[in-house]
């Protein structure tokens, strides 16, 4: 089993537990930042709006034709502890 599959077998398991989507392929997509659109105040930034970091998580299932995706905030560094959790448990099940 390759690396991709094996991380792919964690994230498809993540969906089901976490979304209860049955996916039959799954992969994770890069951060995004988006930033926030107000500066605040010049001096101290009172009233200044933070940036969202966020990535999905895309996968294809039987009941739709195109890919889905799930949006999660942090990045996908943030992410990487709780995946391999994941890609640990999935490993052992396939065997």
């Amino acid at each position: 089993m390759t690396y991709e599959e094996k991380i792919a077998a964690g994230l498809k398991l993540y969906l089901k537990e976490h979304y209860g989507k049955d996916a039959s392929d799954a992969w994770l997509n890069e951060s995004e930042i988006e930033r926030g659109y107000f500066t605040g105040c010049d001096t101290c930034g009172y009233g200044a709006e933070e940036d969202i970091i966020s990535f999905t998580i895309g996968f294809r299932d039987d009941s739709h034709r195109r890919p889905q995706w799930v949006t999660l905030s942090g990045s996908t560094l943030d992410f990487f502890p709780t995946l391999l959790e994941y890609i640990d448990r999935a490993a052992s099940e396939l065997g």
